[in-house]
């Protein structure tokens, strides 16, 4: 389920772009995407403003991809800042996502191998 802040929380964690280059829907998307990715690695235990926070932040991160594909296709290149923004997002996602799950998840968004359990992998496309 979507909380109806996280529309906003997630436009505050890309502050450096205009809302009209991020529409609510695509963000809704992203979000929908995060909370399965979230729910599915997460320990039961967890506070819900932990919870939120990894879902908010892994949200940004996604949407912030697919903000540079976008720029990507119509300039033919991705603006010098934006893989650098995008791995800034991409750390503070896994920090948070390792705080909420079950067993770490490496910097691909798939699960470490533990006890001989195969990882999943995770991408802005969905699980694989």
């Amino acid at each position: 389920m979507i909380k109806p802040d996280w529309i906003n929380k997630v436009r505050l964690e890309l502050n450096d772009l205009p809302d009209e280059y991020i529409s609510d829907e695509s963000i809704v998307q992203v979000l929908t995407k995060a909370v399965v990715f979230v729910d599915s690695v997460k320990r039961d235990d967890i506070d819900e403003v932990l919870y939120d926070q990894a879902v908010v932040s892994l949200a940004a991160y996604f949407a912030y991809v697919n903000y540079t594909s976008v720029v990507a296709r119509r300039l033919g290149s991705i603006p010098e800042y934006s893989e650098e923004r995008a791995n800034q997002l991409k750390s503070i996602a896994l920090a948070f996502v390792n705080k909420v799950a079950k067993t770490p998840i490496d910097e691909d968004f798939g699960l470490y191998v533990v006890d001989g359990v195969s990882p999943i992998a995770f991408t802005t496309a969905g699980i694989l």
